[in-house]
């Protein structure tokens, strides 16, 4: 399976020993192995790599070779080993469903060798030339954006309680805005597509807990990502 050169540590003195002897070569992804989204994760380059250090406290730590290119992800419902669906998308302001023969078949490679039962999502890096694509990791679980693939088409809680009631029609070539892009979207409205209304739709069907995701627990992530990439904005134009 082509995936990034990958170690595991015992934490931050091991790193640091191997920064201090030579051994790292950059640039470097560190990550913890019981976190979600990205929280914990740091890309070490040469230039930066003293300060991102301090920002590693967790244990163990799993460090891989940093791959050039952009994400995507794919998360089947398998029987017995067997696809029964799946969908491929990227993130980038929101959801976008495409295709990937590539990395769909190395995904159901997978999931045929441990005759896998239930969902499983694995996020990928599609190298620069769009046709290459690496393995980053594995999550036997279901994941924060399926109910974009439910409005979408693909329903992967049905399909494990009632496989044939859930009969499923294509996600691909479907987009969806995250509710940020939407709420921009509002200044531009006919940019607002079919996929926008339905997501809409969804999220005042049931509204607690989507407010509690995105206020409580995604915004303060928001804010701070914007936050850390001005700055890092702002040091390159002035002291670069």
């Amino acid at each position: 399976m082509p995936h990034p050169a990958s170690v595991l540590l015992a934490g931050p003195a091991e790193l640091k020993s191997m920064y201090d002897s030579g051994q790292l070569h950059f640039p470097l992804i560190a990550k913890p192995v019981d976190a979600y989204g990205s929280e914990g994760v740091v890309k070490l380059e040469a230039l930066s790599v003293q300060v991102n250090l301090d920002k590693i406290d967790y244990s163990p730590i799993l460090l891989q070779e940093f791959v050039e290119g952009e994400d995507v992800c794919i998360s089947l419902f398998c029987v017995q080993g067997v696809c029964k669906r799946q969908v491929v998308y990227k993130r980038k302001r929101g959801i976008s469903f495409i295709e990937h023969d590539s990395l769909s078949d190395l995904a159901q490679a997978v999931a045929r060798h441990l005759n896998f039962d239930g969902v499983i999502c694995f996020d990928a890096r599609l190298a620069p030339d769009g046709k290459s694509v690496y393995l980053i990791e594995c999550n036997p679980r279901f994941w924060y954006n399926m109910d974009f693939a439910m409005v979408a088409g693909v329903n992967f809680v049905g399909l494990g309680i009632d496989p044939v009631g859930h009969e499923s029609r294509a996600a691909t070539k479907k987009a969806f805005s995250s509710p940020y892009s939407l709420a921009l979207k509002v200044f531009t409205p006919w940019r607002i597509n079919a996929q926008d209304v339905a997501m809409f739709r969804y999220w005042l069907a049931d509204p607690i807990p989507f407010l509690w995701i995105e206020i409580w627990l995604g915004l303060p992530g928001l804010i701070a990502g914007k936050a850390t990439r001005a700055v890092r904005s702002i040091k390159q134009r002035f002291w670069c």
